[in-house]
């Protein structure tokens, strides 16, 4: 941890100690439910910011849904907080301390109008379902709120996930507890302390699972997958195709006669890749719809893993997508149309030149 890191974290926790300190006069059950509670944030928040967490974290999403899931990791980042505490407590660090309740409900702070869970996207309500840690003296641990923050920054740090939020802060208002979504979330089930012993041991709980819904993301183009296809002015795509990588001779019919826009979206497990070929100016529906794909995948917290190739047209295209898209996207100006069997040609050409010299 560098030593600004260290600082923004010693500066939380004096905040957090500052609510605390201004709840005033206490029973002695208070002070106590108040003093577990500073020593079950600042060991939840140490684990947080360990290297392998973020990883720990991503291996308990279902990888089918995992390329659209970005920041929106509520559940499983509350899982494996309170699953940390349970560690250090059965391992006898801590003894004699409450308990942490897993709570579902809905956030409408501020922020909310970033999560790609919100619950309504027509609707300007910023509502998004959600999930949080409740410390015994009602403190909140919000361990996804990455999700609040706006798409345009950079990849965000793991310290910049997590939130401690007092009761006192005035911040409580926002997190509004729905029994129904609490119950989903199965963190009273006997179950998850099976699974937390077995990941305790370094044993996935459930390998087979995984390894088939990784083998079907696969063929659908998620995990280890790539989505190639058309995207015609009218804003219709095309059925997945199969093609270079690179602008091929073959695609200038689809773009000069039919005006379509090369689309491939790669959705690793831990990283992706959006590339966008085009040699005419994009039509609106053209530019909602890659968009969308860039904010519903989180490229615009990735923009170095987005490419816009325009070749060598002289229709000005870059101006025009760095204008609607903004800057930090990369653009590509290499022609690379030219059919790949006279490219071999010409190089034979070039050998043989050599060589009669």
């Amino acid at each position: 941890m560098s030593r600004v890191d260290e600082l923004k974290q010693r500066l939380q926790k004096v905040a957090y100690k500052g609510m605390v300190n201004r709840r005033g006069p206490q029973s002695y059950e208070e002070a106590m439910k108040g003093s577990h509670s500073d020593t079950m944030a600042n060991t939840i928040q140490k684990g947080f910011n360990e290297e392998e967490t973020r990883k720990n974290i991503l291996d308990r999403i279902d990888p089918t849904e995992l390329p659209h899931k970005q920041e929106v990791t509520c559940g499983a980042s509350s899982e494996h907080c309170l699953e940390h505490w349970e560690n250090v407590v059965e391992d006898g660090n801590i003894g004699g301390i409450e308990k942490i309740k897993g709570v579902g409900g809905i956030y409408t702070g501020p922020g909310a109008e970033h999560s790609l869970k919100r619950l309504n996207l027509k609707s300007n309500k910023k509502e998004v379902g959600h999930a949080w840690l409740e410390l015994p003296d009602k403190t909140i641990i919000d361990a996804s709120a990455g999700q609040f923050i706006d798409q345009k920054h950079e990849p965000l740090k793991q310290r910049q996930r997590f939130r401690i939020i007092p009761k006192e802060s005035g911040l409580h208002k926002y997190y509004k507890k729905d029994p129904l979504l609490t119950h989903h979330l199965h963190m009273d089930d006997p179950q998850r302390q099976i699974t937390r012993k077995l990941r305790k041991q370094g044993i996935d709980p459930f390998p087979s699972r995984k390894a088939k819904l990784k083998q079907r993301l696969a063929l659908e183009g998620g995990v280890g997958g790539v989505r190639k296809y058309w995207l015609y002015p009218d804003g219709k795509i095309s059925e997945d195709v199969r093609w270079h990588d690179k602008l091929h001779f073959n695609d200038e019919g689809q773009m000069r006669d039919k005006g379509g826009v090369k689309i491939t979206n790669e959705q690793g497990k831990y990283d992706n890749y959006f590339g966008v070929g085009l040699r005419q100016h994009l039509t609106p529906a053209q530019k909602s719809h890659i968009k969308q794909e860039l904010k519903d995948y989180g490229f615009y917290r990735n923009k170095g893993n987005v490419t816009f190739d325009h070749g060598d047209n002289k229709n000005n295209t870059v101006d025009s997508t760095t204008k609607d898209f903004g800057d930090g996207f990369a653009h590509s100006y290499e022609h690379n149309q030219k059919p790949i069997g006279s490219q071999k040609i010409s190089k034979l050409k070039q050998r043989l030149s050599r060589l009669q010299q």
